[in-house]
């Protein structure tokens, strides 16, 4: 069940990227995250409620301070997406996100079985190839992707820490505490929070595809290994892949092996 949720969560946030990205083109990516992050607070408490749990003071705070490194990770990522080629700037934040918890996983004692240790060993490089390009070209963006794959891996690893008896509950003070870095970021640049009215729908579907996707997972890695539910959830960049080519983008032949490989991976960590 761990790795199904994962795996759900990735598909959810191959899809709210994907829109933030968009909706990034077209407004600043600090207020962008900050009405995203705002959706998805209330979508957090609705679930929090419906599943139950206690939240305690620790979970409280692994929570905040994962939101803090999710929205910095975010604002980076949705730059990246509106200034670079999506094809290209999802994976390489996924690579990057993906092997933080893998180094925490197994440095903290977990050790997956010989085929899952396999599908990690496969998921790596069909991350990098699905950020790659035939021609070497379209890295634009790269380094606010980097930035994004370390604020992701702080996340996940931070959310890993949280006990399952506490449910989903740490991801409200994780939204308070995002939605908190994004309005001081704002306040300090001295910028408005107002975005076009035709925005709010997309941005919506960012917010609470992202949120649904922190659930799945968290759900996930209080049950299951880290470095296995981490990795299934950052195969995400596939499901932007596709999403991509069909509105229009260019795959490279080199990504498509990319998305072949990471479903051989998906198929070794199941078994």
């Amino acid at each position: 069940m761990p790795n199904f949720l994962a795996l759900l969560a990735s598909l959810s946030w191959g899809v709210s990227d994907y829109v933030g990205g968009a909706v990034t083109k077209r407004a600043a990516a600090p207020v962008v995250v900050l009405w995203s992050q705002s959706v998805g607070f209330f979508v957090a408490v609705a679930g929090a409620l419906v599943i139950g749990g206690r939240l305690d003071w620790a979970s409280a705070l692994w929570g905040a301070a994962a939101g803090v490194a999710g929205a910095i990770a975010l604002v980076s990522l949705y730059q990246g997406l509106a200034t670079g080629r999506m094809a290209v700037v999802a994976p390489v934040s996924s690579l990057v996100g993906a092997s933080l918890p893998i180094v925490a996983g197994l440095a903290t004692g977990e050790r997956p079985a010989a085929s899952t240790l396999a599908g990690i060993a496969v998921a790596v490089p069909a991350i990098w190839m699905v950020s790659g390009t035939d021609d070497g070209a379209g890295r634009a963006g790269i380094g606010f992707a980097i930035a994004a794959g370390v604020g992701f891996g702080i996340f996940f690893i931070f959310l890993a820490q949280t006990p399952d008896e506490v449910g989903l509950w740490p991801l409200v003070p994780a939204r308070v505490a995002s939605i908190s870095t994004m309005a001081a970021v704002i306040g300090f640049r001295r910028t408005g929070v107002g975005v076009d009215r035709k925005l709010y729908p997309l941005i919506g579907v960012a917010g609470s595809g992202d949120m649904l996707a922190n659930m799945l997972f968290l759900a996930a890695v209080q049950t299951g290994l880290l470095s296995v539910v981490a990795v299934l959830s950052s195969l995400y960049p596939a499901v932007t892949v596709v999403i991509a080519r069909f509105f229009g983008e260019a795959v490279s032949r080199s990504q498509w092996i990319g998305v072949v490989l990471a479903v051989v991976a998906v198929g070794l960590i199941a078994v």
